[in-house]
């Protein structure tokens, strides 16, 4: 079992840490100006985040829990 899981679970290690080599090395300029940086742009931001990363966490789940593991209980329970 530790055969099938190690492979993936290295190669996306080794991909995310090429990632951040390659985002140190060439920073991508931000543009100035962006929204006026008031509370209510910013609270914007932060809800859209989190909304964002709820939708995402609820997508592996669907995908790793549900839909390859068998378990349509997980879902519910996220």
């Amino acid at each position: 079992m530790l055969w099938a899981i190690l492979p993936p679970l290295v190669t996306a290690y080794a991909i995310f840490i090429a990632m951040v080599i390659l985002a140190g090395q060439r920073p991508v300029p931000r543009p100035h100006g962006r929204g006026d940086g008031s509370a209510r742009v910013r609270l914007h931001r932060v809800v859209g985040t989190t909304v964002g990363g709820y939708v995402a966490f609820l997508v592996i789940v669907l995908i790793f829990h549900v839909w390859l593991a068998g378990e349509p209980d997980a879902f519910a329970s996220a």
